[in-house]
């Protein structure tokens, strides 16, 4: 456990993905989580559900800092991208002192 403890994200799905492989066929969706870049996760690829992926994965992401401090951030990726394709398909970040119940710590 990290210094700050973890925090336990569940992916569950998504829809109305855009679809950034359009000329090669569906997507091949998968989460990438993280608070400290150098600690990124991932969920596995929907090999399925293209623009409606769905994971249903837990996550324990590592604190660096305490969570007052910490930005959750979430990016969609499209797995194996050709050359002329563009593999984000989108992102989000989360300040978790926006989102916990006790941003101190708890």
């Amino acid at each position: 456990m990290s210094r700050y403890g973890e925090l336990e994200v569940t992916i569950t799905s998504a829809k109305d993905l855009k679809n950034v492989n359009w000329r090669h066929g569906p997507l091949r969706p998968y989460v990438v989580v993280w608070v400290d870049p150098a600690r990124k996760l991932t969920t596995r690829v929907d090999e399925e559900g293209d623009a409606f992926p769905q994971w249903d994965q837990t996550l324990i992401v590592p604190l660096n800092a305490p969570p007052s401090d910490s930005t959750l951030y979430f990016d969609v990726v499209h797995a194996g991208a050709k050359d002329d394709v563009k593999p984000l398909i989108g992102s989000v970040r989360l300040p978790l002192r926006d989102v916990l119940d006790d941003p101190r710590g708890g």
